[in-house]
């Protein structure tokens, strides 16, 4: 890439397919290659989950319940917020950082500016479900990238990855609400666009 642009690629697959885990890989190996006895890091990954809505804004929407259970549909994002960010990374690179929002599990919700993409990240790897999806704004987006992957896995293995998360990670209380969820909202929200 010339000095004053970023190679900028979206990671996109199905919920529960290895796309966070495989893009910090993918960074963590740039950045110990790129390094050359530097201390700057090269690379960057980005998660889409800092575009979610928030819960009160969820909360404001016309059907707050159908918003707060299909919480993951890609209508339960800041499409805008997202291609304003990937806008901005299309821009030549200044001093000037461009922030995105992280996602903390812990509150459930986005954390405005909490990455800082630098001027010496000249590679940055942004990760999720709708990185590249075909309806607009989204689609926008996705054509500002250099790069769109998509990683592909066994639905059932990601079925039962995503079971576990939500378990875990306190989206539901137990295995049975947990396959529920899998079942009627995460896989329809992105099946029916994979296919």
């Amino acid at each position: 890439m010339p000095p004053s642009e970023r190679l900028i690629t979206g990671l996109c697959g199905i919920p529960a397919s290895g796309k966070s885990s495989l893009a910090q890989e993918i960074v963590r190996r740039v950045n110990q290659i790129g390094a050359n006895g530097g201390n700057s890091e090269i690379a960057i990954y980005i998660g889409l989950d800092g575009w979610h809505l928030s819960r009160s804004t969820l909360a404001a929407l016309p059907d707050p319940q159908e918003a707060f259970t299909r919480r993951g549909a890609h209508w339960t994002f800041s499409a805008t917020g997202y291609l304003d960010f990937v806008s901005k990374l299309r821009v030549p690179i200044t001093d000037s950082p461009i922030h995105a929002p992280s996602f903390s599990h812990a509150l459930k919700d986005p954390v405005e500016d909490d990455l800082e993409v630098t001027s010496s990240h000249r590679v940055v790897l942004i990760e999720g479900l709708y990185v590249f999806l075909n309806i607009e704004p989204w689609s926008v987006a996705g054509h500002l990238l250099d790069e769109r992957w998509f990683l592909e896995v066994d639905i059932e293995v990601a079925r039962e990855r995503l079971v576990q998360r939500h378990v875990k990670s306190g989206v539901t209380d137990n295995l049975e609400d947990a396959m529920l969820r899998a079942r009627d909202n995460d896989m329809p929200s992105t099946l029916s666009w994979v296919r």
